[in-house]
């Protein structure tokens, strides 16, 4: 029997491990590594990595044109003299590589495959979250013209992109007060809220303004509730009468209950700019 050195046995481990040794040349490998220590070690690590590669993902064969195109590659790097067996060797090492690419190539697809069905669950849960939002909202418009929550009526506003807020600031008469009016015109329609509102006498209740350079229209009134928080929905129809001007900004009063068409009480909470 032909006995190899420790180098030609080394060139030969790879090719061991992954059961690819020629018959003929079998003998000889497994007479050395059973007498070498180092070999062994090695023979070992070879079959360790070949079986964690091989566990790692499902493995496919390369196709037939990437086969084609190695032992192209084989035949043209090995000389004639040691042709068959430098391209053997070179197609084992290239089987080897496939192998990993291939396990790494499937690796990252299943990433990428898990990575994409979250994003189309998300996508999924997104569609269908607008799609009950959409719905809400047509039928808070549908609502407009009987009773819409402050609540309701901020959902809808909200959803405008031409929505708008201006913050109302208390005057002397309640300091501790603060108001926000958001609105929208697209929607033709506003919602207020107010706070720290100190409460009412009997028959009295807070009204809503819109401020304009030449005349103040009523938004509505407000009674507060026992925390002196206080919110109105405003639709608006468009102006009666002449043109007002253009809009300074936003004042609450202190009217007589059920409100008045002309101002006629102290003001208690207003916009920035206006005195």
């Amino acid at each position: 029997m032909m006995r190899i050195d420790c180098a030609a046995a080394r060139d030969d481990i790879d090719a061991y491990a992954l059961g690819a040794l020629d018959a003929d040349e079998l003998p000889a490998f497994e007479a050395h590594i059973a007498a070498c220590a180092d070999c062994s070690r090695l023979v070992g690590q070879a079959r360790d990595t070949a079986a964690a590669l091989a566990l790692a993902v499902p493995l496919v064969p390369a196709s037939a044109a990437l086969k084609a195109r190695v032992m192209a590659s084989a035949a043209v790097l090995s000389s004639p003299g040691d042709r068959p067996r430098v391209q053997r060797r070179w197609w084992l090492a290239a089987a080897a590589a496939l192998v990993a690419l291939s396990a790494g190539a499937l690796t990252w697809g299943a990433v990428m495959q898990r990575r994409a069905d979250d994003l189309r669950a998300q996508d999924r849960a997104i569609v269908a979250q607008a799609t009950e939002t959409a719905g809400q909202l047509a039928a808070l418009r549908r609502q407009q013209a009987t009773d819409v929550s402050w609540q309701d009526g901020m959902i809808l506003i909200a959803s405008r992109a031409d929505v708008r807020r201006t913050d109302l600031a208390g005057t002397a008469l309640a300091p501790d007060a603060h108001g926000t009016y958001v609105w929208s015109a697209a929607e033709a329609m506003g919602a207020f809220l107010g706070t720290g509102l100190p409460p009412l006498p009997a028959g009295k209740t807070y009204q809503l303004w819109f401020v304009y350079a030449g005349a103040w229209e009523s938004a509505g009134t407000a009674a507060p509730a026992a925390d002196g928080r206080a919110t109105l929905v405003v639709r608006r129809s468009g102006h009666d009468g002449p043109d007002p001007g253009p809009l300074r900004g936003f004042a609450v009063t202190i009217e007589p209950a059920g409100g008045t068409a002309d101002r006629t009480g102290a003001t208690v909470l207003q916009s920035s700019g206006l005195h």
